[in-house]
C-alpha cells in the first residue's frame, strides 16, 4: 500500500482486507463481529481480540513511516476510518 506521503507500507493480507473494509465504509461504524468475520470467514471463531491485534500491528508500521492512521476505535462496538478518503481505481 502506499501511504499519503508517497512510502510504502508494507501490509499482509489480513492487514490489507482490514484496510479496503474500512475505507469502503469511511465515515461508519463497523462493529466487530462484522470485521472478524470479513477478516476470518470460514474460521470458527468469536475472539474479537484478533481484530485488536491486526490493528495494532497496522499502527505499528504506520507509526515506523511517521504515519498517524486515522482509525478510531469504539470501545466495545467497532472501528471507523475517520477521514474521508477517495479509493484508487484498480
Amino acid at each position: 500500500m502506499t501511504a499519503p506521503n508517497n512510502c510504502q507500507l508494507p501490509l499482509s493480507n489480513t492487514e490489507n482486507r482490514l484496510i479496503d473494509l474500512l475505507t469502503a465504509h469511511a465515515g461508519e461504524l463497523l462493529p466487530k463481529p462484522q470485521l472478524l468475520h470479513a477478516l476470518y470467514s470460514g474460521e470458527d471463531t468469536s475472539d474479537f481480540h484478533r481484530v485488536e491485534v491486526v490493528l495494532n500491528r497496522l499502527r505499528q508500521k504506520a507509526r515506523q513511516l511517521g504515519l498517524m492512521l486515522p482509525i478510531r476505535a469504539v470501545f466495545g462496538k467497532g472501528l471507523v476510518f475517520a477521514a474521508r478518503c477517495s479509493r484508487a481505481k484498480p
